[in-house]
């Protein structure tokens, strides 16, 4: 119903026929969208499609997180995260200390309708995936997230809902 894989001292072979699918590397993790994490022989990560093809470039990330139903991968450098998309362009650079998961239709995702929301420092704003740039100011602690939306207190305790693209209800 689903494939497996191991590494061999041949590459990464899939369990379910036993093939060698992924030649010269040991297998790491499958992060869905047809890739998997691989190590080299320096042990960097990188992502291969099955056909050995590189999507995602040994080193460039400390770690690559499984891919979202709407194919998006958390990845780290050093100890901070961004985001790369199905064909493992970083569409969010490496700045943030994470991502918060947004319920989508059940699932729960971190990019939705060309958002993401991310936290650093403690605070939380929004960032688009087409551009990378913060759409809404990184300003609000512990927010109530719902979805593209964030339900924040101002200092009398009066109620606001802060959209991703930054307005202010």
């Amino acid at each position: 119903f689903y494939d497996c894989y191991a590494s061999s001292d041949e590459g990464v072979i899939s369990l379910s026929t036993g093939e060698v699918v992924v030649p010269g590397y040991s297998y790491y993790d499958d992060i869905g969208n047809g890739l998997l994490t691989v190590r080299n022989d320096s042990y960097d990560i990188g992502a291969v499609d099955l056909a050995g093809n590189i999507v995602i470039p040994f080193g460039e990330y400390d770690q690559i997180y499984e891919y979202d139903a709407n194919g998006y991968a958390r990845v780290v450098k050093g100890d901070l995260y961004g985001m790369v998309d199905s064909q493992g362009n970083l569409v969010v650079p490496c700045e943030y200390d994470g991502f918060e998961m947004l319920n989508y239709g059940g699932d729960y995702v971190y990019g939705l309708n060309g958002y993401a929301c991310v936290e650093k420092a403690g605070k939380y704003g929004y960032v688009s995936l087409a551009t990378g740039e913060v759409t809404c100011p990184i300003n609000y602690a512990q927010p109530t997230v719902i979805g593209l939306s964030m339900i924040v207190p101002d200092i009398t305790g009066e109620l606001y809902i802060i959209a991703a693209d930054g307005t202010a209800t």
